[in-house]
Parts: structure tokens; sequence; C-alpha cells
């Protein structure tokens, strides 16, 4: 493992349980520790060598060739040539990670949560998140604006008009906006918690039962619009992922709704608690629209949708709702368990993070 990467770990799990330590209190100590995961995160992450991760080299490809060759939506490819003349490819990485990182700040932030510093962490310490950050960066800079615009929407319904904005940046958000339009007004943590069982459901389903949908599908799969790129992830007969990668990223998308789940078991005035059920509700579709072509190959890409709002919410139910030590415990546990996988992955082991080092 190169001498960045062991550099990032050590920071990571200091910042990691100064974030524990330090949970529910808002003061500067917080402020900094925020900063500086933000800071960490974004410098090691965004300055890694240029060959880390499949799609890392197309984007530089893209830089370098002048934004040619490539389908990129127009948002993107005006925000990255205005990048060229200020950056080379390095700095032009490095930008958007730094960016990617602050925006999901923002949104912890106006989601009134103290401990910003521990969804940077959980965010970046996770596959998903990881490969955002480093790998699929177009897509994780638009969801994390997208996650921004959802939660100020919530509060100021006037944003719901921006949610599709994001789509100029990664046309995947064109989803995350419909889902937010719509509302449920009553016992809205009891739909999420049935969506939440449904999702488990089909994704134990699709992982035993075989189906054969690419001659079904294969005459929708020609074109240049959403629909037609939809079905072609979904007809995809490559092996993208090994089972059990397949098999971490379902689990994920349950795992980080279970502090939700854990909340409305055991907290009467976590029932009344608008804001978070509405977010829940977003998120929680879209695990279950993952969960519903989770038979794909591609389908890991779309529990990218729902990862900064899951990791926004679990952090939210643990900061507010979790009263007892064993509760804390098991968070941190499985935090802890969750992040030490991320960095014994042979993924994250070919990354040279901070490569000037």
């Amino acid at each position: 493992m190169y001498l960045g990467n062991i550099v990032y770990i050590f920071a990571f799990y200091c910042l990691l349980l100064l974030s524990f330590l330090f949970n529910r209190i808002k003061n500067f100590f917080t402020i900094y520790l925020a900063c500086s995961s933000v800071i960490v995160v974004s410098v090691f992450l965004g300055f890694r060598s240029l060959d880390s991760g499949k799609d890392t080299h197309g984007y530089v490809k893209y830089f370098t060739d002048g934004f040619k060759n490539f389908n990129f939506e127009f948002g993107f490819y005006y925000f990255s040539k205005f990048l060229s003349y200020f950056l080379d490819a390095a700095g032009y990485l490095y930008v958007i990670a730094v960016l990617s990182t602050i925006f999901l700040a923002l949104a912890a932030f106006s989601f009134k949560i103290k401990n910003i510093s521990l969804v940077v962490l959980i965010y970046s310490g996770l596959l998903p998140g990881l490969d955002m950050l480093t790998n699929t960066i177009r897509n994780g800079l638009a969801l994390n604006i997208s996650a921004l615009i959802i939660i100020l929407s919530l509060h100021i319904r006037k944003f719901k008009i921006l949610t599709l904005l994001p789509a100029i940046i990664h046309n995947s958000t064109v989803l995350t906006a419909l889902i937010s339009a719509l509302s449920v007004k009553h016992k809205l943590h009891r739909v999420n918690i049935f969506l939440f069982f449904l999702s488990s459901l089909l994704f134990l389903a699709f992982s035993f039962i075989n189906i054969d949908i690419y001659s079904f599908a294969t005459k929708y799969n020609t074109g240049s619009d959403l629909l037609s790129k939809l079905v072609r992830y979904i007809i995809l007969d490559k092996d993208l992922l090994d089972k059990s990668v397949e098999m971490y990223f379902k689990a994920i998308s349950l795992i980080l709704a279970l502090p939700y789940v854990y909340c409305v078991i055991v907290s009467r005035n976590f029932r009344y608690d608008e804001l978070i059920h509405r977010l829940m509700f977003v998120a929680m579709l879209l695990v279950l629209f993952y969960a519903a072509f989770s038979l794909a190959e591609f389908s890991y890409r779309f529990m990218y949708l729902s990862y900064p709002l899951l990791v926004i919410t679990s952090v939210y139910c643990y900061e507010k709702y979790f009263k007892s030590t064993l509760s804390h415990i098991v968070f941190y546990s499985f935090t802890l368990l969750l992040t030490l996988i991320t960095f014994t992955t042979s993924t994250f082991e070919s990354y040279k993070l901070l490569y000037l080092l």
C-alpha cells in the first residue's frame, strides 16, 4: 500500500474517533472538525494518481483532448471547459472532489446536523462514496448537489423548481427530482417502513431468482434517450462486479436505513419529526427503484442515487435519537467495520492517494 494511503487511513480514523467523541455538540471545535474532514477527504482523494479508478482515465482523457468524443451533459462540459483555463488534469480532478465534498457538507448543515464531519467520513469511507469521489465523479458531484437542493426544498418550497438543475451535470438526477416532487402527508413513517421491507424482499428475491430479460428488452436499447440508456444498463450481460460486491451494495442500502427503522420503533417523538420522514421517503423510493432493477449487472450504479440521502438520514437519526450507550456502540461498530472493509479492498489498495508523497 502506498504511503499516501496509509497516512489517509490514519487521519481518517483519528477524525472518525473525534467525531464520535464530540457527537451532538456544536461548538468551534466541531466546526473545525467538519472543515478538517472536508479538507482531508478532498485533498487525499482529489490528489490521487490519474490512473486511479476505471472512469478516472476517461475523465482525464476528456480533459486533455479538449472535451471531444464524450457525450457528457452540457453543464458538465462548460464547467470542465471553464476549469481548463486555470488547471491541469490533476487540479481538475481535485476541484471536483473538493466541490462534491463541500456540497455534501452543506446538505448535512442544511438538514441541521451538528456532526457534519461524521456525514463526510461515512460517505467517503464506504465504497459507494469512495467510488463517486474518485471514479464516477460526475455522478457524485450531481447527486451531492441534488441532495442539497432537495433538503433546501423541504424548508422552502420554491427550491423544488431547482431539483432538476443537477441534471445538467448528470441526467440520473432527473429521477431523484421526480421522486422528490411526490408527496404523502399521512403516516409517512409507516410508508417508509413498508418501502424498506419491500426493498429487502426484492433484493432477496433477485439474489436467488435468475430472470432472462435480454430478449424482452433488446428492442428498446438502441436510442440515445434516457430510457434507452436505462435499458442498456439492465440488459448488460457482462459481469461487472463479483457477486460478493453486488451483495455488499445491496446490504449497504439497507444498513444505512436501519437507524431510521430503529428510531421508528424506539422513539415516539421521532414519528412527529416531519422533515426526516419526508427526506427518507425520497431515499427509500430510490432504494426501491434500485431493488427493482437489482437483477441487472449495472444496477449497483442505481444505488448511488439514494446514497447521499441515506448517509445524511442515518447520521441525523444517530445524532438526535440514539440515547443509550449500547446504541452508540452498535452504530460506531458498524461504521468501523464497513470502513475497514473499504480500506482492505483491492480497489482502495490500487489507488495512489496524495501521489505527491
